[in-house]
């Protein structure tokens, strides 16, 4: 007999679990109902937040795993176009989720509110995660496809506890629900502007302005770079003479993003001059210039589409240029070059 009591808590938690995921559908269908047509496989960047009484909820890898398990992919991209911002709070004996979409001119597009009794804050992750899934693809209500579909009469047997629940949920707030955009964003476009000071490509410090254009896919991007080095100049090994060296030059930069954070390779070629200071013959020269090498840095969001990237990059000299004055070698270029960039882009 002392097993019932357990019992009847158990059951009573797992109908208000039910009853909390019928909420959930319920919003979730009036929110895709009013809002524009979603389209699967579109991008959103995810703002997760656990406030006051909730800081023991689930972390933000089970929202992504919620929504993945529905989907069949995980639609969160650090620099989509439109973020979904979930804040989970707890106050009068229940959890309480609020999802809301701002796009890329940081414009409110709508928002969502839903309770979810009790003390379980795994119920809210199911919760969040559908509504998310539901809003981005109204068919992920039955899941991703299975490998087997399923008969008839188990399919309505499976259904059944969670229509029964429904009737009994609290009516979701009348707000404004939230509309993903009319097209997918996995695949965006960004270009910007930016300097770099470096060691290496020169006999003293420089400085540069790069100019970039570029596409990015899921956690991939491809830049393009035009890069203008200012002269500086240098001693050489010629007493009374000095070296003074320039660059232009182009780069492919393919990178992998990981959070707010990304490496790339970097492959280069460009144009290489230097003239000699000092010394009554003065001669310039050209040579071309060859570099490969890896960098490293982070991005953030500035405001809507703007975006902030600082970067350190670290190139083998390819092509070690010298420079002759009179028949007498005066400077060698150094093997490698190491730099420190900033960059202002905009996606579009």
């Amino acid at each position: 007999m002392s097993a019932r009591p357990g019992a009847s808590r158990d059951s009573i938690r797992a109908m208000q679990r039910l009853a909390a995921l019928a909420a959930c559908v319920l919003s979730a269908t009036m929110l895709v109902g009013t809002a524009r047509t979603a389209h699967a496989a579109a991008s959103v960047r995810l703002v997760y937040v656990r406030g006051p009484g909730a800081e023991q909820c689930p972390p933000e890898d089970l929202v992504h795993a919620a929504v993945r398990s529905r989907l069949g992919y995980d639609p969160f991209i650090v620099w989509a176009h439109d973020t979904l911002f979930a804040e989970v709070t707890r106050s009068a004996g229940a959890f309480r989720a609020r999802v809301k979409l701002v796009d890329d001119t940081n414009t409110e597009r709508g928002a969502r509110e839903m309770s979810v009794p009790g003390d379980d804050c795994a119920a809210v992750i199911e919760a969040i995660g559908l509504t998310i899934s539901l809003t981005i693809d109204p068919n992920s209500l039955i899941g991703p496809p299975q490998s087997q579909p399923t008969p008839p009469q188990q399919a309505e047997t499976a259904t059944e506890p969670e229509l029964t629940p429904a009737k009994a949920a609290p009516t979701p707030r009348d707000t404004p629900a939230p509309s993903l955009p009319t097209q997918p964003r996995a695949l965006s476009v960004h270009m910007g502007l930016g300097v770099i000071g470096s060691l290496g490509t020169a006999p003293a410090a420089t400085a540069g302005a790069i100019f970039s254009v570029g596409a990015g896919w899921r956690a991939l991007t491809l830049d393009l770079e035009g890069r203008a080095d200012l002269p500086a100049t240098g001693a050489s090994t010629v007493p009374t003479a000095q070296v003074r060296s320039w660059l232009l030059a182009g780069s492919i930069v393919p990178c992998l993003h990981v959070g707010r954070f990304f490496g790339c390779g970097v492959a280069s070629v460009g144009d290489q001059g230097a003239t000699s200071t000092g010394i009554p013959m003065r001669r310039e020269d050209h040579a071309s210039w060859w570099a490969a090498g890896a960098r490293a840095g982070t991005e953030f969001s500035v405001a809507g589409p703007l975006f902030f990237r600082v970067y350190v990059e670290l190139l083998g000299t390819l092509a070690r240029n010298v420079l002759f004055i009179d028949g007498e070698q005066a400077y060698r270029f150094p093997p490698g070059s190491g730099g420190v960039g900033f960059s202002l882009a905009r996606r579009f």
